[in-house]
């Protein structure tokens, strides 16, 4: 039961990033500020940051050689939610 929740809230959270990116490129109070470069360039270190916290709450011990502690997992589970909006920065 723990890694169907698991499961079913990264899954949600790649919809919740698709989402943002959309609205940022699409919506025109995101999508007139900056060139699309630097856009695209935000985009994919969202992207970046996010596949690395992915590893580290589905696979921790590919990266790091100790268990992660309680707070950090959760920390982990929060900025799943907060690091699409880097990519409304631009």
């Amino acid at each position: 039961m723990k890694k169907v929740l698991k499961i079913s809230y990264l899954s949600s959270a790649i919809i919740y990033l698709i989402g943002v990116n959309y609205i940022s490129y699409t919506l025109e109070p995101y999508s007139l500020k900056e060139p699309l470069i630097f856009k695209i360039l935000l985009s994919l270190l969202s992207v970046l940051i996010m596949t690395f916290v992915y590893i580290l709450l589905i696979k921790p011990d590919l990266i790091i050689k100790k268990q992660l502690n309680q707070e950090t997992i959760v920390m982990l589970y929060l900025s799943i939610i907060v690091i699409p909006l880097i990519s409304l920065y631009a």
